[in-house]
């Protein structure tokens, strides 16, 4: 969803109890987003840039575009962004035995967090007649995702001098790759019934 911009979806379905043509591993629902088609004739499209600035920047950026003509409609978007963010840890833990502190944890630390990703779409519909299209359509999301955290806790006896402390680092980074698929063939049905 971060690699989507509001102007490309049309609108949201909650789906609370699926059919089985879905996927049954989720079992509170489905959240079904419908992206918009353009349905000016001709070649059109948007460039969209964003920023954002907090402890570190935070971009955004994407293009769509649309070429439709009677018998066909090319479409496709690119969008890609980057979060960095930071997060500050402070804490202090003390262990009582009634009024008589035991022992006392400070804890202090600092966690950032970089996300990369670029999302991909592009397909095309064929109009085979003004009731039938036939289409193919391909999505793609790559994302990249770096946290680093660093923390250091003193640990102090019950008359608060420090006996032990414990530093702790941590660099964490995953990848993924998403893509699909797909053709379809949609036909509408004459909405009047004869007898």
């Amino acid at each position: 969803m971060r690699g989507l911009t509001a102007n490309q979806i049309e609108r949201i379905e909650i789906i609370s109890n699926p059919s089985s043509r879905y996927d049954a591993a989720g079992s509170g629902g489905i959240i079904n987003i419908i992206m918009k088609k353009d349905q000016k004739i001709g070649l059109n499209g948007t460039i969209t840039l964003g920023y954002n600035q907090g402890v570190y920047a935070k971009y955004n950026q994407g293009i769509t575009f649309n070429y439709r003509n009677k018998k066909f409609n090319l479409y496709g978007s690119y969008n890609a962004n980057e979060r960095k963010s930071v997060v500050y840890i402070s804490s202090d833990r003390k262990f009582r035995n009634g009024n008589v502190i035991l022992a006392d944890f400070a804890q202090n630390g600092k966690s950032i967090d970089n996300t990369r990703s670029h999302n991909v779409r592009a397909g095309v519909d064929f109009f085979v007649s003004k009731k039938t299209t036939i289409g193919v359509l391909f999505t793609g999301l790559k994302n990249d995702f770096k946290q680093v955290s660093n923390s250091l806790t003193q640990m102090k006896n019950g008359s608060g001098v420090i006996d032990s402390m414990l530093h702790a680092y941590s660099n964490n980074s995953s990848k993924w790759l998403s893509y699909s698929a797909n053709a379809n063939l949609r036909h509408r049905f004459d909405s009047t019934v004869k007898n």
